[in-house]
């Protein structure tokens, strides 16, 4: 399990930084508070008289460098807090591009999951997936005997990418936070309230939402995919049940905007679809074990274009196994 869980988060980290960067312009979603999109999982970040906090980071430490450059062009006041919503590298890769003299802030038990599962899996990454990976390119392209040309051009191009891949990923660091906090952290920086909470597990053991109160706006993170099948690893800690009622109860609290981790940014609305993706989704496991199906069965039954999402499609089979393994 752990050996795919590596190969899993390898594959997130290669697409994300294989994928050409289209131009990143930051969304405004309230005075003063911007949504970043295109670099790992959505980044926002607010400006107050005193300072901005910024919560996620990105990939990679070029997309913190990023975020620094689009703050600044926006405002001359200094970044002082980054929040780290959960533990995965789409969030939390990007912190070695941010200032040194920041503090980051995140929940209690992210602080073990940094450890146990980021550094085994950079670590992994560079030593053995990333050198395989270029060594096998490289094998493709020495005994290449076909034909097309353009075939060889885009291996070789493959080939270089891969380099300046490896080369870029080398140069994350993970950073700890320096305040951590297991329900409720409120920072009251300037003339605005943020409060950072903890709900319960779901798509992590770690994972918090950030509520910006002078708009009631919610920064959801990765316990809102807006359209697309969420990723769900229950070696992190995610739980379907744990996940389904974090999001309900917070649909409760009607905010205006929500911003989830991946997708458009939106209103409460998410957090009940959500919820009822994995309401249903449950129903529909339970439906078909209690008439005796496998599980295999049961994956083979069921797909994503059936709960109209699209994208992430490869994560669906391992949400119903989670829920098969719940009920």
């Amino acid at each position: 399990m752990k050996k795919f869980i590596l190969s899993v988060i390898f594959a997130i980290g290669l697409n994300a930084i294989a994928c050409a960067q289209p131009e990143i312009v930051p969304q405004k979603v309230a005075e003063n508070l911007y949504v970043v999109s295109g670099m790992g999982g959505n980044i926002s970040f607010l400006i107050t008289s005193e300072g901005v906090i910024v919560v996620d980071a990105g990939n990679l430490p070029r997309d913190g460098a990023k975020v620094v450059s689009l703050v600044s062009e926006i405002t001359n006041q200094p970044i002082k807090f980054l929040v780290y919503t959960h533990c995965h590298g789409d969030h939390v890769g990007g912190a070695a591009g941010l200032p040194e003299n920041i503090t980051i802030i995140g929940h209690t038990k992210i602080v073990d999951n940094l450890k146990n599962f980021n550094e085994v899996s950079i670590k992994n990454n560079i030593e053995k997936a990333y050198p395989e990976r270029i060594a096998k390119l490289k094998g493709d392209i020495d005994n290449f005997s076909g034909t097309d040309s353009t075939e060889l051009v885009k291996l070789n191009d493959q080939y270089n990418r891969t380099l300046l891949q490896f080369e870029e990923y080398k140069k994350i660091k993970i950073r700890y936070p320096k305040v951590t906090f297991d329900d409720l952290y409120t920072l009251n920086l300037g003339e605005q309230k943020v409060d950072l909470l903890f709900k319960g597990a779901g798509h992590t053991n770690d994972n918090i939402v950030v509520v910006y109160r002078n708009y009631n706006i919610i920064h959801a993170a990765d316990l809102v995919f807006n359209g697309m099948v969420p990723f769900l690893f229950v070696a992190h800690g995610g739980t379907p049940s744990g996940w389904q009622r974090v999001v309900q109860g917070l649909y409760s609290e009607n905010f205006v905007t929500v911003i989830p981790g991946h997708g458009a940014v939106g209103g409460n609305e998410l957090l009940k679809t959500q919820s009822d993706y994995f309401a249903r989704l449950t129903a529909d496991v339970k439906k078909l074990k209690d008439e005796g199906k496998s599980i295999d069965e049961i994956k083979a039954s069921l797909n994503a274009a059936m709960y109209g999402l699209k994208g992430n499609e490869h994560q669906f089979p391992i949400n119903v196994e989670a829920v098969f393994g719940e009920l």
